[in-house]
């Protein structure tokens, strides 16, 4: 029997995509980017995945040169930003298009700044990345938010209903089966039926949405469908909902990861945070316990974080819990 593995990239930046890079050429270099079935990203990962989604056969090819060769490699203010956009035509005409939605926000501002940092403008759309998906020669992309306001509620362990997937079909809760075909993503919907429609956003968007935590923006989206109206109808009592990145909440998406339908049996976190090296994995394992998903026991007393530190037990998934800061390589090794 092939067991379900689950590779989850953590967020921080252009540090964590140019770690995702070299993660999935190391995984391919042993093999095991093959048996994976599912790449699930936060904030900076996302940057990576969706720019290798671009290629269908990209597992086999790995353009991780192309992409990182594109970086600016520069720091940046808000004074930055703001000059940058306006010196540059493309970015300008952006902001000017952009303003002139219904939906307008900071996140529009930053998408623009992460297109110039990661050194393209990716205007293609997420739906558009089906047919990379439905190959079976990818692992599936799934890309993280959170509802801020349920963040905001400060709950701890965030409850599962604040987490929000994007993949390359729907976009939803899966915590309460609420989804839209992503190509319909920003349309407006009532009572599950589509009154208005609204071009779907192009993956720069995105980008600044998925990883929006270095600016603080929210992004705002429309009625969600979903067959069942009184799911609806508990969930969504505004006219809008606030997406943020998901790094706010756990810097590596587990909770949309150890869903019962995903019947996932090993799970590879590689975590590129800064600071304490074993929170997420703390987070993770709260959270777990909080809402009686299975995870295995989590016994670090005395513990130097390896890297690859794997936790298991019969009737729970595998956690490979594999930080970039480590005790292997303190020494720059």
């Amino acid at each position: 029997q092939v067991p379900v593995v689950a590779v989850l990239g953590s967020g921080g930046g252009i540090r964590a995509m140019l770690s995702l890079l070299g993660s999935m050429e190391g995984l391919q270099e042993t093999g095991l980017l093959d048996c994976v079935t599912y790449i699930c990203g936060v904030s900076g990962s996302t940057w990576a995945m969706s720019q290798l989604y671009e290629e269908v056969d990209w597992s086999t090819k790995l353009p991780t040169k192309d992409i990182s060769d594109k970086l600016v490699g520069e720091d940046f203010s808000w004074e930055y930003v703001k000059e940058l956009i306006f010196e540059k035509g493309h970015l300008r005409k952006r902001m000017v298009k952009a303003a002139s939605k219904e939906v307008f926000s900071l996140t529009d501002i930053w998408a623009a700044t992460v297109s110039y940092l990661i050194g393209t403008e990716n205007t293609s759309t997420l739906s558009n990345h089906q047919e990379s998906a439905n190959n079976g020669q990818n692992p599936y992309p799934v890309y993280a938010a959170i509802d801020k306001d349920t963040f905001d509620s400060e709950k701890e362990p965030h409850p599962p209903e604040t987490w929000f997937e994007f993949t390359p079909h729907e976009c939803g809760f899966p915590c309460h089966g609420i989804f839209v075909e992503t190509s319909d993503f920003g349309s407006k919907f009532e009572n599950g039926v589509k009154t208005e429609h609204h071009s779907e956003p192009d993956m720069c968007l995105l980008q600044g949405l998925w990883g929006s935590a270095m600016g603080d923006l929210t992004y705002l989206w429309h009625y969600l469908k979903d067959e069942n109206i009184n799911n609806i109808h508990n969930v969504i009592k505004k006219e809008f909902l606030s997406l943020v990145d998901a790094g706010l909440a756990i810097n590596c998406a587990y909770p949309l990861m150890l869903q019962e339908k995903r019947k996932v049996d090993v799970i590879i976190s590689l975590d590129y945070s800064n600071g304490d090296v074993f929170m997420t994995l703390n987070q993770a394992k709260a959270y777990a316990d909080a809402y009686n998903l299975p995870f295995p026991p989590v016994d670090k007393k005395g513990q130097k974080p390896q890297d690859c530190n794997v936790y298991s037990d019969a009737s729970t998934p595998t956690v490979i819990h594999m930080p970039l800061f480590n005790d292997s390589n303190k020494n720059g090794k």
